[in-house]
């Protein structure tokens, strides 16, 4: 019995992960999703424990529930308490899907792990082929000098973090397994992160996919058996000549053109932190209200584009320090034990967590049931390989 529910769970976490990466939202069943999937697995894991609640006791979890239990008791204070509202809806959904990756991943009998992992990559694959082969999809060029990112079916950050997260779970799939498929299809994703980060012109899509490839393939992999100067060599002549030939991209791209209009001009994601911040300083104890961010902007942009500044505009001086408790924390930790248990996962969440933090300034993840997943799995592989060390 317990095999077969497992079996149901592992293709349910699957599907319900695909389906939030964006899929769910292309062919219109998110609330088939919100309402009924997600609860589900929810209900699953928890039998796979025998009601155990061990994801409550977490405290990266409590963390999160602190975020979403102030939301509630300021809403009184909101100036749109129907924004409000919804608002928490989806920090409720966010917080299910935390418990959920956490019950599973403290399941014994079985470890998840690769599942999400899988999950993640195949996520990213499938969001790729839609937005290659899909209608008009396969019609954008790089060099066009100008792209309607409103055209896609899903906002051009999705793609972005899509590919960042399918990238990482490649790196940990390679230093769990040390398969060499998983290798290959590392550099598949990297170059196609690369491309679609042209196609959707996305700044931040390219920037981090050049960042923790270069990181991890230069200071953490060691899956080749080779004198570690001549490995050093060849991978770092390998993405020499990639940058180089990327950087020939893109002089001739509309990304290029995106970042030379937001060096002389601004960039509109700092125009829009800031404002948080203005609103954060004009209400810094309880802030304006769960979501109520986009009523006092100046141009009523519906969120920050910054995880740090839109929690401190919406939920004051006690959001922004339950949330860096909840994202600074692992990071910290993990630095303090970096030459502890399996260096090279430990270095591997070292470069996660410090990327994630920076994305954060680029997105609001604390918001994303996927990019929450994503975190707390890699929280949860942190805790198994701490647990391991002591074995």
């Amino acid at each position: 019995m317990t095999a077969l529910k497992t079996f149901i769970v592992k293709y349910l976490l699957i599907f319900t992960i695909v389906s939030l990466a964006g899929l769910s939202a292309i062919y219109n069943y998110q609330q088939v999703i919100t309402y009924f999937i997600v609860p589900l697995v929810f209900f699953t894991g928890l039998s796979l424990n025998n009601f155990r609640f061990s994801s409550l006791g977490n405290k990266y979890s409590k963390y999160f529930l602190g975020i979403l239990v102030l939301g509630l008791l300021i809403l009184i204070f909101s100036a749109n308490l129907s924004v409000g509202f919804q608002n928490l809806i989806t920090l409720a959904g966010v917080y299910l899907t935390i418990l959920f990756t956490i019950e599973l991943m403290h399941f014994r009998f079985y470890d998840f792990s690769e599942t999400f992992l899988h999950s993640f990559v195949l996520s990213f694959l499938l969001l790729s082929f839609f937005l290659l082969m899909g209608p008009g999809g396969n019609q954008v060029e790089i060099s066009e000098e100008f792209v309607d990112r409103s055209s896609f079916d899903l906002n051009a950050n999705i793609y972005s973090y899509s590919s960042y997260f399918a990238n990482i779970a490649l790196f940990y799939l390679i230093q769990i397994k040390g398969n060499r498929l998983y290798i290959i299809l590392s550099w598949i994703c990297t170059l196609l992160g690369i491309y679609l980060s042209f196609i959707t012109a996305s700044r931040s899509g390219i920037l981090f996919t050049i960042l923790i490839c270069s990181v991890y393939w230069l200071l953490i992999f060691n899956k080749l058996k080779s004198n570690t100067f001549i490995k050093f060599i060849i991978v770092l002549s390998i993405i020499g000549y990639s940058i180089n030939f990327i950087y020939n991209v893109y002089d001739n791209s509309f990304l290029k053109a995106r970042v030379d209009q937001s060096l002389e001009s601004g960039d509109g994601r700092e125009v829009l932190a800031m404002d948080a911040i203005i609103v954060f300083l004009h209400h810094p104890i309880v802030g304006v209200g769960p979501g109520q961010f986009f009523l006092y902007s100046s141009d009523k942009h519906s969120f920050s584009h910054n995880s740090f500044t839109e929690i401190a505009a919406n939920m004051g001086i006690v959001g922004i320090t339950l949330l860096l408790l909840l994202f600074v924390q692992p990071f910290l930790k993990e630095f303090k034990t970096r030459n502890q248990g399996d260096k090279a996962i430990r270095k591997l969440n070292l470069l996660f967590f410090a990327s994630f933090i920076l994305y954060n300034n680029f997105y609001v993840f604390y918001l994303t049931t996927y990019g929450m997943i994503f975190f707390f799995l890699i929280i949860m592989i942190q805790k198994k390989n701490w647990v391991q060390q002591f074995r």
